[in-house]
């Protein structure tokens, strides 16, 4: 401390000596202010600030800018494999088994549950082959079936099918609506059968002539959960009987006994979003 105040000293006695040879005029206060540091500025508690590294390496302080609509599931680069695919995407599809070359559609749906509740994403594929958060649909809060999904399904377990599905037709009670899909209207003598003991087994049949099922869903009896819906293609070519029926994602804010359900702007948000050009599919999956 002595040496740093006797430097001061003699630096400041050099520096009036050469004001006065240059004919300066300078107080002892002016000459003491240029040769003293300056006294770094207070950060205020008010505006958080984050340490980000310089080019040279100083640390600097960088505010921070909140981001008000945070994407759940934005595209970033996947750790570990230098990909930009969206993080939980890439998660969910190697869950599944499945790599991203495996995904033949270019529109998906990403329902990850968490018993019987679930996040539902959609995703566009790009020519490169990357796969974007949709923001038009947006993140939604749905449900899948009362006891979870299930990689065995089984007809009434009240399990949704766990797996990689493709969607197939929007169908409803209501009006069609903007969509991309082949809309069918339901109409009063609507079914959708459900005994695995029926030759329409998991078929859409209108009428009762030559029924041979003893239990069947008649569409029209579910104004509000079937005005709007799309069927999820699980066990309808090559039918198994007792595998599983009737799975469609469907407007419903609870719950279901095996289908996707979101409420129903959400469902129409989707549709408006739905092209079968682009062959959608839905991915189901525990998270």
């Amino acid at each position: 401390m002595k040496r740093l105040v006797l430097i001061t000293a003699l630096v400041l006695s050099a520096f009036l000596l050469c004001a006065c040879a240059a004919g300066i005029s300078i107080t002892y206060k002016d000459a003491l202010a240029a040769v003293s540091p300056p006294t770094p500025s207070p950060v205020s508690d008010s505006s958080p600030v984050n340490a980000t590294a310089s080019e040279n390496g100083a640390t600097t302080a960088a505010a921070v800018t909140p981001d008000d609509n945070p994407s759940p599931d934005s595209t970033g680069e996947t750790p570990g494999t230098g990909v930009l695919q969206p993080p939980l995407l890439t998660e969910m599809v190697q869950k599944a088994g499945l790599s991203f070359d495996d995904i033949g559609h270019s529109q998906l749906i990403l329902v990850a549950a968490e018993g019987a509740a679930a996040d539902i994403y959609c995703y566009d594929k790009s020519a490169d082959g990357l796969w974007k958060l949709n923001e038009s649909t947006g993140y939604i809060k749905g449900h899948v079936g009362k006891n979870g999904v299930s990689e065995d399904k089984r007809e009434g377990d009240g399990c949704t099918p766990a797996g990689l599905f493709p969607l197939g037709y929007a169908f409803g009670n209501s009006a069609m609506p903007e969509t991309g899909m082949t809309w069918r209207a339901v109409t009063a003598m609507s079914y959708w059968v459900d005994d695995p003991n029926s030759a329409y087994y998991n078929k859409w049949v209108e009428g009762t002539d030559g029924a041979d099922w003893d239990s069947a869903e008649k569409l029209s009896e579910m104004p509000k959960y079937y005005a709007y819906a799309v069927v999820v293609e699980y066990n309808t070519e090559n039918t198994a009987p007792g595998k599983g029926s009737a799975v469609f994602l469907h407007c419903k804010t609870i719950p279901t006994s095996g289908c996707i359900a979101a409420p129903q702007e959400a469902i129409l948000r989707i549709l408006k979003w739905l092209s079968e050009e682009e062959n959608p599919g839905i991915l189901i999956l525990e998270r």
